[in-house]
């Protein structure tokens, strides 16, 4: 099953169900911003709808407590072999803060802690490569 988010924008959702909807595994999609998303599976094992969850790009936007209560209800809704894959962009040290975009981007330890509040385990993780070496190192990670 795969739920789909991005941008809280519904024509992207449109169009995903336009091109995906036929496909036998794909699930209901959804329209929502990450801080109001209502997951199927409601938590608990014997509920656990998604294979996989990803995350790109966003979660700069969530203060550490939301982001780790976010992940957990993630983990709270995968299925035993599911993966949660957060790709993001990596501080050099420490956050940094845009204020402009009213983001942080954290560091590859800043994010591994929040992984660990959440209870989650990297099973994964690599680096992005060909990026250009003015803009942030993007880092990929696998967690169960």
């Amino acid at each position: 099953m795969c739920g789909i988010t991005p941008y809280q924008d519904k024509k992207y959702v449109d169009t995903a169900r336009e091109q995906l909807s036929e496909h036998p595994n794909m699930g209901q999609f959804v329209c929502s911003g990450l801080q109001d998303l209502e997951l199927l599976g409601g938590g608990g094992s014997g509920d656990a709808q998604y294979d996989v969850i990803w995350f790109q790009w966003v979660l700069g936007h969530f203060p550490d407590s939301d982001l780790e209560s976010l992940l957990r209800r993630c983990r709270e809704n995968l299925q035993d072999s599911g993966v949660i894959v957060v790709k993001e962009n990596m501080s050099r040290g420490g956050f940094v803060l845009d204020k402009e975009d009213m983001c942080v981007t954290r560091s590859e330890s800043d994010y591994k802690a929040v992984f660990e509040s959440a209870g989650l385990k990297v099973v994964d993780e690599v680096w992005q490569t060909n990026f250009p070496k003015e803009l942030y190192p993007v880092k990929m990670f696998a967690l169960r």
